[in-house]
């Protein structure tokens, strides 16, 4: 019996132990100070939503994951007014893809583990299904996951805005409060999203113009003005 026991014990050890011994959560809003926990949090204007940690300060570099539903579209995601934030760099953190695409068929991946990112949290592909048929949403075929990097670290609640996403898309968030940007995160400085307070975009997708249509768009307003002016002047009878 003892040597049951004894072995019980060792196996729920190692078990533990495989597990991030701390992790700081990482939550997604419309607009809060505080993870609200709505399992996941609603995000109907994409123009502008909050990023907040619950915990120690995160360092720079902070991930943030676009999790687009149906893939195909390449999303945009901006910060302190920067118009597109870059894909993350591989290796930071050990990441090992920026941009993954996962069937919806592979119900048991995990999202950070899937991109090459220590994690200890709930942010399967299940979970995601689920919490879209809570809003609604049929399941799709696939997500992709876009990683883009944000150059700050995080010490309470920063906004972002992205745009190009449908509805049924997430977004989650990874930090690492200590340590080398080139090595996986230790376990217990890990920061992350879990599913309790993930971001679901639940209206539709928000655009960003590009530079040419803006352009197209001046010019056309600086010939109509243009026009205007050198219009000579009805005759007076």
């Amino acid at each position: 019996m003892k040597i049951v026991f004894k072995t019980l014990l060792v196996i729920a050890a190692l078990g533990f132990s495989m597990l991030p011994s701390h992790a700081d959560q990482i939550f997604i809003c419309q607009s809060c100070t505080a993870a609200p926990g709505g399992d996941p949090n609603p995000i109907s204007n994409t123009g502008s939503f909050d990023v907040g940690l619950a915990g120690p300060s995160a360092q720079s570099p902070i991930f943030i994951v676009v999790g687009v539903y149906g893939g195909g579209v390449t999303p945009t995601v901006s910060f302190d007014g920067t118009p597109s934030e870059p894909l993350a760099t591989l290796g930071t953190y050990g990441l090992t893809s920026n941009s993954l695409t996962v069937s919806a068929s592979s119900t048991g991946t995990k999202i950070f583990q899937a991109l090459g990112l220590r994690s200890g949290g709930s942010e399967s592909i299940t979970n995601l299904i689920a919490d879209d048929a809570k809003f609604g949403i049929a399941a799709p075929s696939k997500f992709t996951f876009d990683v883009f990097e944000i150059p700050t670290g995080l010490h309470g609640v920063i906004s972002i805005d992205e745009s190009g996403a449908p509805k049924g898309s997430f977004i989650l968030a990874y930090g690492c409060q200590d340590g080398s940007r080139t090595a996986k995160c230790d376990s217990g400085d890990i920061s992350q999203t879990v599913n309790t307070n993930m971001g679901i975009l639940t209206g539709p997708p928000t655009t960003t113009p590009e530079p040419e249509s803006l352009l197209l768009l001046g010019l056309g307003l600086l010939s109509l003005a243009v026009l205007k002016i050198r219009r000579p002047a009805a005759n007076l009878i």
